[in-house]
């Protein structure tokens, strides 16, 4: 817990020095667990410790500015199909001064082009057998600037530069670049009604907010698991993976949203936390029927929308201490503005005494939010202000003037939700 609280209040911890920061406050620990063989060699385990994973964004970081001429505030798209890679490797983007723009590797060609010439990015990394097995992508990706393949480079197509081959060539002596608060440091697309794309732009002060929610997490043993079925493609998969980390925990990623798997998952891996959205939570109880979801000591939902039946149900696994105590588990509940804000609220249920859904919760100091237009029948506006909050929408200042006001961000927000000022 003091170690957690260290590293919440560190003035110049920053997203490019986190595994810097990380290691100092928990030593060489495993942190991060790949769902097959690492993606490079000199990696051979299929789990990196923290240590690894300072070396690997080092050594990618360097390859990035001395292969693909990287500057400062240039988009990097990302299509990598496994979600520990996209994140690491989106933090070596971070840490040389990019912006990276993580997409699901399973995406059409027409609207992966929708999203590349939206964000303007200019390099773009993606796996080396998926860009063998799917000539539309490595056409839409290459159209706008450098490309480099990821994994193994054997699966790496002819003509194409591997990452693999510019890491070890790099000296893994890398200075992280300097980030302020407000420097933006990765766009995450985010639907909005009716059917209208934004690239919601993350800043680095707003994914390091979720340190501070770390900080408050039951204490766990070090290097409890911590599996997260969130893509780190969205921006709340992100969060969470930065929130795991910086508990201390070992991180694991569920590809998908099969109930089946997340519940295999479950049993094969029994995790001190279990990170998922709102369906996928009503989809595993349901399909789990009367014998009840596998264990866990901490249910973390990532949205609105659990109802007081499934909140307890959730709840009806105890945690067994020393001596005789039991105690429900806890089912922690977050808040995100429809996209707009990570981890803006917080909302804990034990056993029978579940928080009211028409609360949002608490919202995390120093960040505020307020009802308006309260008379409306259908769907509620807040106005958001803080660094949880988004500064606004990448090449879309239309409609970032338009939600924003004084300081405040304004979100159309479709829930029951009532924050108070």
């Amino acid at each position: 817990m003091l170690q957690r609280t260290r590293l919440a209040m560190r003035r110049l911890l920053t997203m490019a020095n986190l595994f810097e920061n990380l290691c100092e406050s928990y030593g060489d620990r495993e942190a991060l667990a790949f769902s097959g063989p690492a993606c490079c060699r000199g990696f051979p385990s299929e789990r990196f410790t923290l240590g690894d994973c300072l070396r690997f964004t080092n050594l990618a970081a360097e390859a990035l500015i001395r292969e693909l001429d990287l500057k400062k505030g240039e988009r990097v798209l990302l299509c990598l199909s496994d979600p520990a890679e996209a994140f690491l490797v989106a933090m070596a983007v971070i840490k040389a001064g990019g912006i990276a723009v993580p997409v699901e590797a399973g995406i059409a060609s027409g609207e992966l082009r929708r999203r590349v010439e939206g964000c303007g990015a200019a390099l773009s990394l993606a796996d080396g057998s998926l860009l063998a097995a799917r000539p539309d992508l490595a056409e839409v990706v290459t159209k706008r600037g450098r490309l480099m393949a990821c994994g193994p480079r054997g699966r790496v197509p002819g003509g194409v530069a591997s990452l693999e081959e510019a890491m070890e060539r790099s000296t893994g002596f890398f200075l992280p670049y300097t980030l302020k608060p407000g420097n933006v440091v990765g766009l995450f697309h985010h639907e909005t009604p009716p059917g209208r794309l934004r690239a919601v732009m993350a800043t680095n002060e707003m994914l390091l907010g979720p340190r501070r929610v770390a900080a408050l997490l039951p204490t766990f043993r070090p290097g409890a698991p911590f599996l997260a079925a969130l893509s780190p493609c969205t921006l709340a998969g992100f969060a969470v993976a930065v929130t795991a980390l910086a508990s201390g925990m070992r991180l694991s990623f569920i590809p998908g949203d099969n109930p089946r798997a997340a519940l295999a998952a479950l049993e094969g891996i029994r995790p001190a936390v279990f990170a998922a959205e709102p369906g996928l939570y009503s989809s595993m109880l349901e399909e789990a029927g009367s014998g009840g979801i596998p264990f866990a000591r901490l249910w973390l939902c990532c949205g609105y929308g659990l109802s007081r039946e499934e909140v307890l149900e959730l709840g009806q696994n105890v945690v067994e201490g020393k001596g005789r105590w039991r105690l429900p588990t806890p089912v922690l509940e977050t808040w995100d503005a429809g996209g707009n804000a990570v981890m803006l609220a917080l909302k804990i249920s034990f056993g029978s005494r579940v928080w009211p859904r028409a609360d949002m919760g608490l919202v995390v100091p120093p960040n505020r939010a307020r009802l308006l237009d309260k008379g409306r029948e259908s769907g509620r506006v807040l106005a958001i202000k803080g660094p949880a909050a988004t500064p606004g929408y990448w090449n879309d200042l239309e409609g970032t003037l338009a939600a924003k006001r004084g300081g405040w961000l304004f979100a159309g927000v479709d829930s029951p939700a009532a924050p108070s000022s």
